[in-house]
């Protein structure tokens, strides 16, 4: 199941900065702007995360590709967690 989003206004950020930023060790901070999502702040740890899975992602899609391009009928099944933790990271 999700988390529910933590959502505040932007205007939260020049009041309480800092409170804002230790809500990152919940997760994602959505910033509003008049009452619609505007941005979404992560801690560094998280986007290194991100970064990596997508980087591993990338990487298996150009091993799919490529062997689509050689011929093979079938590119070979890969399991994500798998691959997530071989980047270092779990799902």
């Amino acid at each position: 199941m999700d988390k529910v989003q933590q959502i505040i206004p932007i205007s939260e950020m020049a009041i309480r900065r800092q409170g804002v930023m230790r809500l990152l060790a919940n997760g994602p901070v959505v910033l509003a702007s008049r009452s619609r999502p505007a941005a979404v702040l992560i801690s560094i740890p998280d986007w290194d995360a991100l970064v990596s899975e997508l980087e591993a992602l990338r990487d298996q899609v150009d091993v799919q590709e490529a062997d689509l391009a050689l011929g093979d009928d079938e590119p070979e099944d890969f399991d994500l967690g798998e691959l997530v933790q071989m980047a270092g990271h779990a799902v």
